[in-house]
């Protein structure tokens, strides 16, 4: 057998193994969808008295409050003279 017959099989093996590790992949379930937890969340902002807002992941269970998540680099600091456009009731409501 010459060497480029070598090599062509060679590589044809090569590339049906990187074909057969793909599917492999694909049928592993390994699907990079988001694993869902037990609780729905959404995101509201948490501002303090010197208008630091911070958003949170607030996790609910029906209208039974979980547990509050700060997500990272979701923060502004306003003005001294910013008011919080939401109502004080949509302020305190967490679920």
């Amino acid at each position: 057998m010459s060497y480029k017959t070598a090599l062509k099989i060679f590589f044809l093996l090569v590339v049906i193994f990187l074909i057969g590790l793909f599917f492999i992949y694909l049928w592993s379930g390994i699907t990079g969808a988001v694993v869902f937890e037990d609780h729905v969340y959404y995101t509201k902002a948490v501002c303090n008295e010197t208008n630091f807002c911070q958003d949170y992941k607030i996790y609910c269970d029906g209208e039974n409050f979980v547990k509050m998540v700060a997500i990272d680099g979701a923060m502004v600091q306003h003005s001294d003279d910013w008011e919080d456009p939401r109502s004080e009731e949509r302020i305190a409501m967490l679920c």
